[in-house]
Protein backbone atom coordinates (compact mmCIF):
# COMPACT_ATOMS: atom_id res chain seq x y z
CA UNK A 1 0.00 0.00 0.00
CA UNK A 2 0.87 3.56 -0.98
CA UNK A 3 0.37 6.95 0.45
CA UNK A 4 -1.34 7.99 -2.79
CA UNK A 5 -1.29 11.12 -4.43
CA UNK A 6 -1.58 14.11 -2.35
CA UNK A 7 -3.71 17.19 -3.06
CA UNK A 8 -1.52 19.27 -4.90
CA UNK A 9 -0.79 16.21 -7.17
CA UNK A 10 -4.13 15.78 -8.32
CA UNK A 11 -4.66 19.15 -8.73
CA UNK A 12 -1.52 19.43 -10.98
CA UNK A 13 -2.86 16.55 -12.80
CA UNK A 14 -6.36 17.78 -13.21
CA UNK A 15 -5.21 21.74 -13.77
CA UNK A 16 -2.95 19.97 -17.02
CA UNK A 17 -5.75 17.56 -18.50
CA UNK A 18 -8.05 20.52 -18.05
CA UNK A 19 -6.07 23.10 -19.51
CA UNK A 20 -5.88 20.55 -22.74
CA UNK A 21 -9.50 19.51 -23.02
CA UNK A 22 -10.52 23.56 -23.09
CA UNK A 23 -8.21 24.00 -25.69
CA UNK A 24 -9.61 20.97 -27.53
CA UNK A 25 -12.76 23.16 -27.42
CA UNK A 26 -14.91 19.80 -26.69
CA UNK A 27 -15.18 19.66 -23.02
CA UNK A 28 -18.86 20.61 -21.63
CA UNK A 29 -17.92 23.64 -19.55
CA UNK A 30 -21.35 23.31 -17.91
CA UNK A 31 -20.94 20.24 -16.57
CA UNK A 32 -17.40 21.04 -15.66
CA UNK A 33 -18.66 24.44 -13.48
CA UNK A 34 -20.50 22.35 -11.63
CA UNK A 35 -18.14 19.96 -10.60
CA UNK A 36 -15.65 22.36 -9.91
CA UNK A 37 -17.28 25.34 -8.06
CA UNK A 38 -17.64 25.38 -4.81
CA UNK A 39 -21.56 25.14 -3.61
CA UNK A 40 -21.63 28.48 -1.49
CA UNK A 41 -20.52 30.36 -4.84
CA UNK A 42 -23.63 29.15 -6.72
CA UNK A 43 -21.94 29.75 -10.07
CA UNK A 44 -23.66 27.53 -12.78
CA UNK A 45 -22.69 29.91 -15.92
CA UNK A 46 -19.57 29.42 -17.18
CA UNK A 47 -18.80 32.99 -18.94
CA UNK A 48 -19.31 34.43 -14.75
CA UNK A 49 -16.94 31.59 -13.47
CA UNK A 50 -14.13 32.93 -16.42
CA UNK A 51 -14.18 35.92 -14.78
CA UNK A 52 -13.49 34.89 -11.36
CA UNK A 53 -10.34 33.25 -13.07
CA UNK A 54 -9.35 36.27 -14.49
CA UNK A 55 -9.63 37.90 -11.17
CA UNK A 56 -8.31 35.49 -9.18
CA UNK A 57 -5.10 36.01 -11.67
CA UNK A 58 -1.65 37.51 -9.63
CA UNK A 59 -1.15 39.15 -13.01
CA UNK A 60 -4.71 40.92 -12.62
CA UNK A 61 -4.90 41.41 -8.78
CA UNK A 62 -1.14 43.30 -8.58
CA UNK A 63 -2.33 45.87 -11.97
CA UNK A 64 -5.40 46.41 -10.05
CA UNK A 65 -3.58 47.49 -6.83
CA UNK A 66 -0.99 49.49 -8.10
CA UNK A 67 -2.28 51.39 -10.88
CA UNK A 68 -3.91 54.01 -8.71
CA UNK A 69 -0.95 56.20 -8.81
CA UNK A 70 -1.06 56.25 -12.66
CA UNK A 71 -4.39 57.42 -12.90
CA UNK A 72 -3.22 60.71 -11.67
CA UNK A 73 -1.38 61.13 -15.20
CA UNK A 74 -4.67 60.01 -17.07
CA UNK A 75 -4.47 60.86 -20.67
CA UNK A 76 -7.05 63.58 -22.20
CA UNK A 77 -7.64 65.02 -25.53
CA UNK A 78 -8.35 69.22 -24.80
CA UNK A 79 -11.02 70.66 -26.42
CA UNK A 80 -12.85 74.23 -26.58
CA UNK A 81 -16.46 74.69 -25.07
CA UNK A 82 -18.04 77.66 -26.00
CA UNK A 83 -20.77 79.02 -24.14
CA UNK A 84 -23.21 82.64 -24.66
CA UNK A 85 -23.07 84.97 -21.84
CA UNK A 86 -24.50 88.31 -21.49
CA UNK A 87 -22.90 91.08 -19.13
CA UNK A 88 -19.74 89.31 -18.22
CA UNK A 89 -16.73 87.19 -20.06
CA UNK A 90 -16.02 83.91 -18.75
CA UNK A 91 -13.21 82.69 -20.60
CA UNK A 92 -11.37 83.79 -23.98
CA UNK A 93 -14.11 85.75 -26.22
CA UNK A 94 -14.94 84.58 -29.64
CA UNK A 95 -15.19 87.24 -31.53
CA UNK A 96 -16.24 86.28 -34.81
CA UNK A 97 -19.13 84.18 -33.26
CA UNK A 98 -19.90 87.29 -30.84
CA UNK A 99 -19.93 89.62 -33.70
CA UNK A 100 -22.78 87.04 -35.75
CA UNK A 101 -24.42 86.45 -32.57
CA UNK A 102 -24.61 90.48 -31.68
CA UNK A 103 -25.62 90.90 -35.67
CA UNK A 104 -28.68 88.53 -35.57
CA UNK A 105 -30.45 90.43 -32.95
CA UNK A 106 -29.57 93.32 -35.31
CA UNK A 107 -26.70 94.47 -32.65
CA UNK A 108 -29.05 95.95 -30.28
CA UNK A 109 -27.38 93.89 -26.93
CA UNK A 110 -23.56 94.91 -26.97
CA UNK A 111 -23.22 93.01 -23.29
CA UNK A 112 -23.54 89.12 -25.25
CA UNK A 113 -20.40 87.33 -25.91
CA UNK A 114 -19.42 83.76 -27.24
CA UNK A 115 -16.54 82.63 -24.78
CA UNK A 116 -14.61 79.64 -25.30
CA UNK A 117 -13.04 77.72 -22.20
CA UNK A 118 -10.97 74.51 -22.92
CA UNK A 119 -12.16 71.45 -21.27
CA UNK A 120 -10.86 67.90 -21.13
CA UNK A 121 -11.84 65.11 -23.40
CA UNK A 122 -11.85 61.56 -21.28
CA UNK A 123 -13.69 59.58 -23.65
CA UNK A 124 -10.63 58.49 -25.74
CA UNK A 125 -9.59 55.00 -27.29
CA UNK A 126 -6.97 54.57 -23.91
CA UNK A 127 -9.29 55.28 -21.69
CA UNK A 128 -12.09 53.05 -23.22
CA UNK A 129 -9.87 49.80 -22.44
CA UNK A 130 -8.63 51.12 -19.16
CA UNK A 131 -12.49 51.38 -18.11
CA UNK A 132 -13.92 48.44 -19.39
CA UNK A 133 -10.87 46.21 -17.86
CA UNK A 134 -11.68 47.84 -14.26
CA UNK A 135 -15.35 47.25 -14.95
CA UNK A 136 -14.99 43.95 -15.30
CA UNK A 137 -12.80 43.50 -12.28
CA UNK A 138 -15.17 45.80 -10.59
CA UNK A 139 -18.67 44.02 -11.28
CA UNK A 140 -16.79 40.44 -9.86
CA UNK A 141 -16.22 41.77 -6.48
CA UNK A 142 -19.48 40.78 -4.92
CA UNK A 143 -19.28 37.49 -6.37
CA UNK A 144 -15.37 37.20 -5.20
CA UNK A 145 -16.51 38.17 -1.42
CA UNK A 146 -18.72 34.89 -1.58
CA UNK A 147 -15.73 32.26 -1.80
CA UNK A 148 -14.54 31.36 1.12
CA UNK A 149 -11.17 29.29 0.32
CA UNK A 150 -7.96 29.81 1.11
CA UNK A 151 -6.84 29.86 -2.57
CA UNK A 152 -8.85 33.00 -2.60
CA UNK A 153 -7.31 35.14 0.17
CA UNK A 154 -3.42 35.40 -1.29
CA UNK A 155 -4.45 37.75 -4.58
CA UNK A 156 -7.93 39.56 -2.77
CA UNK A 157 -8.39 39.90 0.85
CA UNK A 158 -11.31 41.33 2.25
CA UNK A 159 -9.10 44.97 2.62
CA UNK A 160 -8.48 44.67 -0.98
CA UNK A 161 -11.51 43.83 -2.36
CA UNK A 162 -13.03 46.82 -0.57
CA UNK A 163 -9.89 49.59 -1.06
CA UNK A 164 -10.64 48.67 -5.03
CA UNK A 165 -14.08 48.77 -5.30
CA UNK A 166 -14.49 51.97 -2.84
CA UNK A 167 -11.41 53.48 -5.36
CA UNK A 168 -13.54 52.51 -8.62
CA UNK A 169 -16.56 54.40 -7.65
CA UNK A 170 -14.85 57.00 -6.02
CA UNK A 171 -12.35 58.23 -8.54
CA UNK A 172 -12.67 61.11 -10.26
CA UNK A 173 -10.90 60.35 -13.56
CA UNK A 174 -12.88 57.07 -13.84
CA UNK A 175 -15.88 58.75 -12.97
CA UNK A 176 -15.25 61.17 -16.35
CA UNK A 177 -14.91 58.05 -18.27
CA UNK A 178 -17.80 56.63 -20.23
CA UNK A 179 -19.56 53.79 -18.43
CA UNK A 180 -18.09 50.60 -18.22
CA UNK A 181 -20.96 48.40 -19.33
CA UNK A 182 -21.41 50.77 -22.10
CA UNK A 183 -17.50 50.95 -23.39
CA UNK A 184 -17.67 48.87 -26.62
CA UNK A 185 -13.98 48.29 -26.85
CA UNK A 186 -13.15 48.35 -30.83
CA UNK A 187 -10.20 47.07 -32.46
CA UNK A 188 -8.59 50.68 -33.03
CA UNK A 189 -9.13 51.20 -29.18
CA UNK A 190 -7.18 48.32 -28.48
CA UNK A 191 -4.04 49.32 -30.98
CA UNK A 192 -4.20 53.25 -29.35
CA UNK A 193 -4.14 51.18 -25.87
CA UNK A 194 -0.86 48.93 -27.34
CA UNK A 195 0.82 51.59 -29.19
CA UNK A 196 0.25 54.11 -26.10
CA UNK A 197 3.56 55.62 -24.25
CA UNK A 198 1.98 55.22 -20.97
CA UNK A 199 2.43 51.46 -19.44
CA UNK A 200 -0.71 51.38 -17.40
CA UNK A 201 -2.64 51.55 -20.86
CA UNK A 202 -0.22 48.86 -22.81
CA UNK A 203 -1.06 46.20 -19.55
CA UNK A 204 -4.87 47.25 -19.24
CA UNK A 205 -4.94 46.39 -23.24
CA UNK A 206 -3.01 43.34 -22.67
CA UNK A 207 -5.70 42.15 -19.79
CA UNK A 208 -8.43 42.95 -21.51
CA UNK A 209 -7.46 41.01 -24.59
CA UNK A 210 -6.73 38.05 -22.67
CA UNK A 211 -10.06 38.01 -21.11
CA UNK A 212 -11.85 38.79 -24.50
CA UNK A 213 -9.58 35.32 -25.81
CA UNK A 214 -11.41 33.52 -22.88
CA UNK A 215 -14.63 34.32 -23.44
CA UNK A 216 -14.34 33.04 -27.06
CA UNK A 217 -12.23 30.26 -25.96
CA UNK A 218 -8.93 30.17 -27.40
CA UNK A 219 -7.69 28.21 -24.91
CA UNK A 220 -4.13 27.84 -26.72
CA UNK A 221 -3.05 31.50 -26.10
CA UNK A 222 0.19 31.43 -24.01
CA UNK A 223 -1.22 34.56 -21.68
CA UNK A 224 -5.11 32.54 -20.99
CA UNK A 225 -3.24 29.54 -19.94
CA UNK A 226 -0.86 31.77 -17.58
CA UNK A 227 -4.17 33.48 -16.12
CA UNK A 228 -5.86 29.71 -15.88
CA UNK A 229 -2.48 28.11 -14.64
CA UNK A 230 -2.68 30.42 -11.74
CA UNK A 231 -6.45 31.01 -10.91
CA UNK A 232 -8.20 28.21 -12.04
CA UNK A 233 -10.56 27.15 -9.28
CA UNK A 234 -10.82 23.25 -8.07
CA UNK A 235 -13.26 21.43 -6.27
CA UNK A 236 -12.33 22.22 -2.13
CA UNK A 237 -13.09 18.66 -1.39
CA UNK A 238 -10.68 15.83 -2.06
CA UNK A 239 -13.17 13.63 -3.35
CA UNK A 240 -14.26 15.50 -5.99
CA UNK A 241 -10.76 16.38 -7.02
CA UNK A 242 -10.53 12.69 -7.38
CA UNK A 243 -13.30 12.45 -8.89
CA UNK A 244 -12.10 14.68 -11.67
CA UNK A 245 -9.04 13.27 -11.47
CA UNK A 246 -10.60 9.97 -12.86
CA UNK A 247 -12.81 11.11 -15.19
CA UNK A 248 -9.97 13.13 -17.06
CA UNK A 249 -7.96 9.70 -16.46
CA UNK A 250 -10.85 7.44 -17.77
CA UNK A 251 -11.25 9.58 -20.92
CA UNK A 252 -7.41 9.77 -22.24
CA UNK A 253 -7.04 5.85 -21.65
CA UNK A 254 -10.58 5.40 -23.82
CA UNK A 255 -8.42 7.85 -26.22
CA UNK A 256 -5.61 5.53 -26.56
CA UNK A 257 -7.44 2.07 -26.46
CA UNK A 258 -9.98 3.24 -29.41
CA UNK A 259 -8.34 3.93 -32.62
CA UNK A 260 -8.85 7.07 -33.76
CA UNK A 261 -11.15 8.25 -30.91
CA UNK A 262 -11.52 11.82 -31.23
CA UNK A 263 -13.36 14.52 -28.49
CA UNK A 264 -16.63 15.74 -30.52
CA UNK A 265 -18.65 19.31 -29.80
CA UNK A 266 -21.07 19.22 -27.02
CA UNK A 267 -24.43 20.82 -27.41
CA UNK A 268 -25.64 23.30 -25.28
CA UNK A 269 -28.13 21.48 -22.83
CA UNK A 270 -26.16 18.56 -23.07
CA UNK A 271 -25.06 16.39 -20.06
CA UNK A 272 -22.24 14.18 -21.07
CA UNK A 273 -18.83 16.12 -19.45
CA UNK A 274 -17.00 14.86 -22.99
CA UNK A 275 -18.02 13.01 -26.22
CA UNK A 276 -16.11 10.40 -28.27
CA UNK A 277 -16.59 8.85 -31.34
CA UNK A 278 -15.07 7.24 -34.50
CA UNK A 279 -17.33 7.28 -37.50
CA UNK A 280 -15.25 4.39 -38.76
CA UNK A 281 -15.35 2.18 -36.42
CA UNK A 282 -18.98 3.35 -35.98
CA UNK A 283 -18.31 3.89 -31.85
CA UNK A 284 -19.93 6.83 -30.01
CA UNK A 285 -18.60 7.09 -26.36
CA UNK A 286 -20.79 9.39 -23.94
CA UNK A 287 -18.98 9.89 -20.73
CA UNK A 288 -20.82 11.68 -17.68
CA UNK A 289 -19.35 12.76 -14.27
CA UNK A 290 -22.24 13.11 -11.43
CA UNK A 291 -24.59 12.22 -14.18
CA UNK A 292 -26.57 9.34 -15.05
CA UNK A 293 -26.72 9.87 -18.82
CA UNK A 294 -29.70 8.10 -20.51
CA UNK A 295 -29.57 5.10 -18.01
CA UNK A 296 -32.20 4.92 -14.49
CA UNK A 297 -30.75 4.07 -11.30
CA UNK A 298 -34.44 4.33 -9.16
CA UNK A 299 -36.76 1.70 -7.83
CA UNK A 300 -39.82 3.46 -6.97
CA UNK A 301 -42.01 1.92 -4.05
CA UNK A 302 -46.19 1.41 -5.72
CA UNK A 303 -48.64 3.05 -4.20
CA UNK A 304 -50.80 -0.04 -2.16
CA UNK A 305 -47.36 -2.52 -2.38
CA UNK A 306 -47.84 -2.90 1.09
CA UNK A 307 -51.46 -5.04 0.72
CA UNK A 308 -50.09 -7.17 -1.36
CA UNK A 309 -47.20 -8.27 0.42
CA UNK A 310 -47.57 -11.81 2.71
CA UNK A 311 -49.03 -11.59 5.84
CA UNK A 312 -45.69 -12.99 7.18
CA UNK A 313 -43.35 -10.24 9.05
CA UNK A 314 -40.00 -9.50 7.51
CA UNK A 315 -37.24 -7.08 6.73
CA UNK A 316 -39.22 -6.05 3.30
CA UNK A 317 -42.48 -5.64 4.68
CA UNK A 318 -41.05 -3.69 7.54
CA UNK A 319 -39.51 -1.42 5.46
CA UNK A 320 -42.04 -1.13 3.21
CA UNK A 321 -44.82 -0.38 6.13
CA UNK A 322 -41.91 2.54 7.30
CA UNK A 323 -41.53 3.94 4.32
CA UNK A 324 -45.69 4.27 3.72
CA UNK A 325 -46.19 5.38 7.60
CA UNK A 326 -43.10 7.76 6.40
CA UNK A 327 -44.95 9.44 3.56
CA UNK A 328 -48.34 9.40 5.78
CA UNK A 329 -46.70 11.69 8.26
CA UNK A 330 -44.48 14.08 5.83
CA UNK A 331 -47.86 14.53 3.99
CA UNK A 332 -49.74 16.00 7.22
CA UNK A 333 -46.72 18.15 8.75
CA UNK A 334 -45.32 19.31 5.39
CA UNK A 335 -46.60 21.35 2.36
CA UNK A 336 -46.49 17.63 0.04
CA UNK A 337 -45.64 13.91 0.27
CA UNK A 338 -42.31 12.78 -0.51
CA UNK A 339 -42.36 9.97 -3.69
CA UNK A 340 -41.50 6.89 -2.06
CA UNK A 341 -38.27 4.79 -3.64
CA UNK A 342 -36.95 1.33 -2.53
CA UNK A 343 -33.39 2.62 -4.21
CA UNK A 344 -31.92 5.71 -5.40
CA UNK A 345 -28.33 6.15 -6.63
CA UNK A 346 -26.12 7.85 -9.02
CA UNK A 347 -22.63 6.66 -9.83
CA UNK A 348 -20.08 9.22 -10.08
CA UNK A 349 -18.84 8.06 -13.58
CA UNK A 350 -21.23 6.40 -16.47
CA UNK A 351 -19.64 5.62 -19.63
CA UNK A 352 -22.23 4.73 -22.22
CA UNK A 353 -20.77 2.86 -25.72
CA UNK A 354 -22.92 2.84 -28.52
CA UNK A 355 -22.78 1.62 -32.20
CA UNK A 356 -24.03 4.77 -33.66
CA UNK A 357 -24.93 9.04 -31.80
CA UNK A 358 -28.76 7.86 -31.30
CA UNK A 359 -28.85 4.16 -30.45
CA UNK A 360 -28.98 2.40 -27.66
CA UNK A 361 -25.69 1.74 -25.69
CA UNK A 362 -24.46 -1.01 -26.20
CA UNK A 363 -21.68 -1.29 -23.06
CA UNK A 364 -22.23 0.30 -20.19
CA UNK A 365 -19.18 1.67 -17.76
CA UNK A 366 -19.80 2.73 -14.09
CA UNK A 367 -17.53 3.86 -11.64
CA UNK A 368 -17.03 4.71 -8.00
CA UNK A 369 -15.02 6.63 -6.86
CA UNK A 370 -13.17 6.52 -3.09
CA UNK A 371 -10.75 9.17 -1.21
CA UNK A 372 -8.97 5.87 0.77
CA UNK A 373 -6.50 3.76 1.36
CA UNK A 374 -9.05 1.81 3.88
CA UNK A 375 -10.54 -1.33 3.03
CA UNK A 376 -13.57 -0.84 4.51
CA UNK A 377 -14.37 2.47 2.63
CA UNK A 378 -13.60 0.10 -0.54
CA UNK A 379 -15.96 -2.57 0.45
CA UNK A 380 -18.56 0.24 0.52
CA UNK A 381 -17.69 1.49 -2.87
CA UNK A 382 -17.93 -2.26 -4.37
CA UNK A 383 -21.56 -1.97 -2.43
CA UNK A 384 -22.46 0.76 -3.92
CA UNK A 385 -21.26 -0.43 -7.56
CA UNK A 386 -22.93 -3.84 -7.41
CA UNK A 387 -26.50 -2.02 -6.36
CA UNK A 388 -25.85 0.26 -9.82
CA UNK A 389 -25.66 -2.86 -11.17
CA UNK A 390 -28.33 -5.21 -9.72
CA UNK A 391 -31.11 -1.57 -9.91
CA UNK A 392 -29.73 0.11 -13.19
CA UNK A 393 -31.71 0.10 -16.11
CA UNK A 394 -30.96 0.91 -19.76
CA UNK A 395 -34.24 1.45 -21.50
CA UNK A 396 -36.52 -0.66 -19.02
CA UNK A 397 -33.45 -3.36 -19.27
CA UNK A 398 -31.65 -4.53 -16.26
CA UNK A 399 -27.90 -3.71 -16.44
CA UNK A 400 -27.61 -6.85 -15.04
CA UNK A 401 -29.72 -9.11 -16.91
CA UNK A 402 -27.76 -11.13 -20.04
CA UNK A 403 -27.21 -9.49 -23.13
CA UNK A 404 -27.14 -5.73 -24.24
CA UNK A 405 -25.77 -3.70 -22.90
CA UNK A 406 -22.91 -5.28 -21.59
CA UNK A 407 -22.02 -3.54 -17.82
CA UNK A 408 -18.86 -3.78 -16.05
CA UNK A 409 -18.16 -1.71 -13.13
CA UNK A 410 -15.00 0.14 -11.22
CA UNK A 411 -13.64 1.68 -8.11
CA UNK A 412 -11.33 3.74 -7.74
CA UNK A 413 -9.37 4.80 -4.64
CA UNK A 414 -6.14 6.75 -3.73
CA UNK A 415 -2.81 4.34 -2.50
CA UNK A 416 -4.78 1.15 -2.14
CA UNK A 417 -2.56 -1.74 -3.33
CA UNK A 418 -4.20 -3.16 -6.51
CA UNK A 419 -7.24 -5.93 -6.14
CA UNK A 420 -7.75 -8.75 -8.65
CA UNK A 421 -11.23 -8.15 -10.29
CA UNK A 422 -14.32 -10.26 -9.21
CA UNK A 423 -17.46 -10.57 -11.40
CA UNK A 424 -18.26 -7.32 -13.11
CA UNK A 425 -16.35 -5.26 -10.84
CA UNK A 426 -12.63 -4.20 -11.38
CA UNK A 427 -10.46 -2.24 -9.09
CA UNK A 428 -8.83 0.59 -10.47
CA UNK A 429 -5.91 2.63 -7.76
CA UNK A 430 -5.54 6.19 -8.91
CA UNK A 431 -1.96 5.29 -10.04
CA UNK A 432 -3.35 2.41 -11.45
CA UNK A 433 -4.73 1.34 -15.24
CA UNK A 434 -7.94 1.33 -17.00
CA UNK A 435 -6.51 -1.04 -19.28
CA UNK A 436 -7.54 -4.15 -18.17
CA UNK A 437 -11.20 -3.29 -17.32
CA UNK A 438 -11.98 -1.67 -20.51
CA UNK A 439 -10.33 -4.22 -22.79
CA UNK A 440 -12.56 -6.72 -20.79
CA UNK A 441 -15.80 -4.33 -21.77
CA UNK A 442 -14.83 -3.94 -25.18
CA UNK A 443 -14.04 -7.76 -25.87
CA UNK A 444 -17.36 -9.04 -24.01
CA UNK A 445 -19.64 -6.38 -25.91
CA UNK A 446 -20.24 -6.47 -30.23
CA UNK A 447 -16.23 -4.60 -30.19
CA UNK A 448 -13.70 -7.46 -29.86
CA UNK A 449 -11.62 -5.82 -32.78
CA UNK A 450 -11.04 -3.10 -30.40
CA UNK A 451 -9.75 -4.88 -27.55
Amino acid sequence: MSGGFSRDELADAVLAELLTYLQSGSLNTDVITDAIVPSELEISEWERLQRVHFCLAPQISEFCTSIWDDLRGIKTVTDRERNKTRGAVEGQVDWGQTIQTRAETGFSDRSTFVCSAPVSEYDIPENRVLKRLLWEVERTVDTLRDVDQPWRYEPWNETDLDRFQRRYRRNIHLSRMPDGEACTVTGRDFTAARQARTAMYRTAARWLSVLQKMRREEYADPDVQAVLSHSLVLPATDARLLELFTTFKLVKALQEIVPGLTLQPIESGDSPVARLANDETAVWIDVYHDQTGTLSFHEPLPDGVESSLPADPGYFRDYVASQTAYKRVAGRMSDSSPRLALYRGRPDIVVEIRTSQDSQPTAVLLGEVKQTTRQETFREGLKELIEYWHHGQSANRRLASPGEPVTLGFVTTNGLGARQSAGPCFHVDAAGSFQQVLETLFARSIFPSIS
